[in-house]
C-alpha cells in the first residue's frame, strides 16, 4: 500500500517514501533559475496548447486545462526563491501563446495573471494548512489540506480573476465563466498536479519485467476503459470506469490513482470536446457540458483517492500488529528459553534433566494445542494463561524432583 517506496507496484506500499516537502527538494534545487523558467515555459506552452486544438479552448474558451496542475505542482516542490522562474515562465508562455491564437494583449496578459496567481495562491494555502510541514498525499490530513488549498482555493481565486478576463472578452457571464474556468483547472491540479507530486517524488528501483508488466497492464485497460465508456459506447461512463479505477486504488495505491486519473481525464475530455460521449449529448451548453464532466471526474478520482489511502492505513495497521505480534512472541520465547535454563541448571541427575525437558515440552504443546482449538473471538482465560509459555516462565511451576 516492509514496503518499498516505488510507485506502482502490486500491493500497497508499506514503507512509503518521505511527504512531498523541504526534504524532497533536493533535486530540485540545484537547477539554475533559468533551466526552471525554460522547462516550465515550454511544458506549460505544449500543454496550454492541447488544451486549444484538443479540449476544447479553441471554440468553447475555457476547457480542461493541464498547465495548471504542472504549475501547481511546481510551486510546491521548489523552494521560494526559485518561483519567480516559474511565474514568469508562465506570463510568457501564455502570453504568447494566447497572441498566437488572436487573443489581444490586453486579454492575455489578463490571463496570464489569472494563471499565475492561482498556483501561488494555492502553494501558499497548502503550506499555511500544513503549519510549514511537508506535503503527505498518502494520509487523509494531507489530502484533505491539499484539496482544500490546491483543488479548491487556488483555482477559484484564478477563476475569478480568469473570469473577469473573459467577460472582458467576449462578453460571457462572470459567474458561469467563473465557474467552467475553476471546473477544468480544480480538475487539472486534482489529476495532473497530483501525478506531477506523486511520481517526481518517488525512488524508482530497478524492475524485473514481470513486475513492470503488470501496472503497465493496469494503465493500459484504464486507457482501454476510458476510450469505451466515453468513446465508443452508449453505458453510463461509471459501470466501466469506476470498478477500473477502485482496483487500481486497491492494487497500486495513490500513485496507480494518479496515473490512472490523468489517463480518464484526458480521454474524457478529448471524447467530450469532440462530441462524443455521454456528456457530450447533455442537453446544455458546450462549456456546461465540459464543466459537468470535470466535476462528475472529479468525483471518481476522489473516491479512489480515499480508497487508496485506507487501503495503505489498514496496510500499515495490519504491519504493525504483525511487527507487535512477532516482538511478543520473541519475548515469550526468550522468557521460556531462560525458565528452561534456570531449570536446567537446578537439576543434578540425568533423570533430573529429563523430567525438565518433557516438563517444558508438554507445556508448549499444550499451549500450542489451546491456541489453534481456541474458537475465533473467545476471551483468554485463565487455562489459556496456565498453558502459555510465557506463564510457564515466570515461575509459576513445579521444580525439578530431587
Amino acid at each position: 500500500m516492509g514496503e518499498e517506496a516505488s510507485g506502482m507496484r502490486p500491493g500497497p506500499p508499506a514503507n512509503a517514501p518521505a511527504p512531498i516537502g523541504a526534504d524532497r527538494r533536493i533535486g530540485w534545487t540545484g537547477p539554475h533559475a533559468l533551466l526552471i523558467f525554460a522547462v516550465v515555459a515550454l511544458v506549460y506552452a505544449a500543454g496550454a496548447e492541447l488544451s486549444w486544438r484538443l479540449f476544447g479552448a479553441d471554440n468553447l474558451g475555457l476547457a480542461f486545462f493541464p498547465p495548471a496542475g504542472l504549475t501547481l505542482a511546481a510551486l510546491v516542490v521548489l523552494p521560494r526563491r526559485r518561483w519567480w522562474a516559474v511565474l514568469a515562465a508562465v506570463a510568457v508562455a501564455e502570453t504568447g501563446i494566447d497572441l498566437a491564437h488572436g487573443l489581444d494583449l490586453g486579454i492575455s496578459l489578463g490571463y496570464a495573471a489569472a494563471n499565475m496567481v492561482e498556483p501561488t495562491v494555492g502553494a501558499l494555502v497548502l503550506a499555511r494548512l500544513g503549519r510549514g510541514q511537508p506535503v503527505d498525499l498518502e494520509r487523509l490530513p494531507g489530502v484533505f489540506r491539499y484539496l482544500v488549498a490546491a483543488v479548491g482555493i487556488g483555482p477559484a481565486v484564478g477563476a475569478a480573476l480568469g473570469g473577469v478576463v473573459r467577460h472582458l472578452e467576449d462578453g460571457t457571464g462572470w459567474l458561469p465563466a467563473a465557474l467552467h474556468w475553476w471546473a477544468g483547472d480544480g480538475l487539472a491540479v486534482l489529476a495532473v498536479g497530483t501525478s506531477l507530486l506523486l511520481l517526481g517524488g518517488t525512488t524508482w528501483p530497478r524492475w524485473t519485467p514481470r513486475e513492470l508488466a503488470e501496472p503497465l497492464a493496469a494503465m493500459v485497460a484504464t486507457l482501454v476503459v476510458s476510450v469505451l465508456a466515453f468513446w465508443r459506447l452508449e453505458a453510463p461512463p461509471t459501470i466501466l470506469v469506476l470498478p477500473v479505477l477502485l482496483w487500481v486504488a486497491v492494487r497500486y495505491g495513490v500513485r496507480g490513482v494518479a496515473v490512472a486519473s490523468t489517463i480518464i481525464a484526458v480521454v474524457a475530455n478529448l471524447a467530450t470536446a469532440a462530441g462524443n460521449g455521454p456528456f457530450a449529448r447533455m442537453d446544455a451548453s458546450p462549456q456546461s457540458r465540459l464543466a459537468w464532466l470535470q466535476l462528475f471526474l472529479a468525483t471518481l478520482i476522489v473516491a479512489a483517492w480515499f480508497v487508496a489511502v485506507e487501503t495503505r492505513s489498514l496496510v500499515r495497521v495490519r504491519a504493525r500488529e504483525e511487527q507487535e505480534r512477532a516482538a511478543r512472541e520473541r519475548a515469550e520465547s526468550v522468557r521460556a528459553l531462560g525458565a528452561l535454563s534456570a531449570d536446567l541448571v537446578r537439576a543434578v541427575t540425568v533423570d533430573d534433566v529429563v523430567e525438565v525437558v518433557e516438563d517444558h515440552l508438554r507445556r508448549l504443546v499444550r499451549t500450542d494445542h489451546a491456541v489453534l482449538t481456541r474458537p475465533v473471538g473467545r476471551a483468554r482465560g485463565p487455562s489459556d494463561a496456565d498453558a502459555s509459555p510465557l506463564h510457564a516462565a515466570g515461575g509459576h511451576r513445579r521444580g525439578p524432583s530431587r
